[in-house]
């Protein structure tokens, strides 16, 4: 039986199957979700097991209750490929409004930090943001060890609100009103972006 001993060793899939465990106060039945997701085991041939090893197992498991501490990265290797972001400044707000609609319709912190990744880590000859690709990206980096993913999408989370409303004003300055209007009608996330910045001459979009 293949046990993780740390985060570096859980994958950023597993751990989103952690968060979608069914919530419970039967400390028996979580335990045994979680060590199934980790192990690749069944829940059922777990459930065979003599009490104590259970206990054994869940205690070698025990780096899973709390979040490893993050640590920004700009870049890191996954599969012997470079995944390197540009810098937060030059965020676009197609970016930021992808990963904020793609995270309005979930829960799962592990799916939240997969978009973000997503999004985010593109690779592209050219500098334009192709959507597309990001069925192809999120399936590359399910993969990725989940300390690696948290240290390189804490940068988003931890800095939208500092660098939220330079994108937003860059972006705005550009448009005219009628592709404001259409961006509204067709994400419906202007509202969520005005809790973090006012964009048009300090004023906000009601």
């Amino acid at each position: 039986m293949n046990l993780p001993r740390s985060w570096r060793q859980v994958t950023l899939k597993q751990f989103i199957a952690l968060e979608a465990l069914p919530e419970t106060e039967n400390k028996i039945t979580r335990i045994v979700g979680q060590v199934s997701v980790l192990t690749g085991i069944s829940e059922n041939d777990i459930r065979n097991w003599k009490p104590a090893k259970l206990e054994k197992t869940a205690l070698k498991l025990s780096f899973i209750t709390s979040l490893p501490k993050e640590r920004k990265a700009k870049y890191f290797y996954h599969k012997w490929r470079l995944y390197k972001r540009a810098d937060m400044n030059n965020t676009t707000v197609a970016q930021v409004t992808d990963i904020m609609t793609l995270n309005n319709n979930t829960e799962n912190v592990g799916e939240k930090v997969l978009n973000a990744l997503a999004v985010l880590y593109y690779r592209r000859k050219n500098t334009e943001y192709d959507a597309d690709r990001f069925k192809q990206m999120k399936a590359e980096l399910e993969s990725l060890d989940f300390q690696t993913a948290m240290n390189s999408s804490a940068f988003f989370f931890a800095g939208l609100k500092k660098y939220l409303p330079g994108v937003l004003a860059r972006f705005l300055k550009k448009q005219t009103t009628r592709t404001i209007e259409k961006l509204i009608h067709e994400t419906g996330t202007l509202s969520d972006l005005n809790a973090y910045a006012k964009f048009i001459n300090g004023t906000t979009l009601q």
